[in-house]
């Protein structure tokens, strides 16, 4: 990891988001295989693998040094906190993981959940300045290269997100839950 400049870490998901993992690949190609002081590791997810592991040794991306395609991420805390820039998902405990951590992230919400919860997550942080985001209509290689370059080139840029994501978080959320039980007990008695 000493050897790289970024990190970059992107999942779609356990299961895995067919048109987050294929804009990874062109990203990897097109932009990250030219950049070999960025470090790209990304999660298919586990029903997406074999059909990105495929696409990904037919674009010889098996091959960059600087580039790794996992199934899963069994370790997601210990890489997460390593990460200068995360891509993900929108879900409410990656975004609390997001910000307990302070990282900098862009935020692709999946558009195939309850009340489009996901981009109102994902919307909330962007307005704050406190992540990017992409909605997956208008996701692609080439604007996220672009977004990519310049937060790379603008280390301010990522500490700033981290600053902003960083106020969202709520560290004592267990407590709170906790606390909240107990006064529904105690009513109840």
């Amino acid at each position: 990891l000493h050897k790289y400049r970024f990190f970059l870490l992107s999942c779609g998901g356990s299961m895995g988001a067919e048109p987050i993992n294929l804009c990874m690949l062109q990203l990897m190609k097109q932009y990250i295989s030219r950049h070999p002081e960025i470090l790209h590791i990304h999660a298919s997810g586990s029903l997406e693998y074999e059909a990105t592991k495929k696409l990904f040794t037919e674009e010889g991306l098996d091959q960059v040094p600087n580039i790794q395609l996992k199934e899963y991420i069994y370790d997601m805390p210990l890489q997460m906190a390593a990460a200068d820039l995360v891509i993900n998902r929108a879900g409410s405990i990656t975004l609390s993981e997001l910000a307990l951590m302070k990282k900098p992230c862009i935020l692709i919400p999946s558009p195939y959940v309850t009340n489009n919860h996901q981009y109102k997550n994902a919307r909330l942080l962007s307005d704050k300045g406190a992540a990017v985001l992409i909605e997956e209509k208008d996701l692609n290689a080439e604007a996220l290269a672009k977004t990519l370059d310049d937060l790379f080139s603008h280390r301010e840029k990522l500490q700033k997100l981290s600053s902003n994501i960083a106020h969202t978080a709520v560290p004592d959320a267990n407590d709170r839950i906790y606390d909240a039980l107990m006064e529904l007990l105690q009513k109840k008695k």
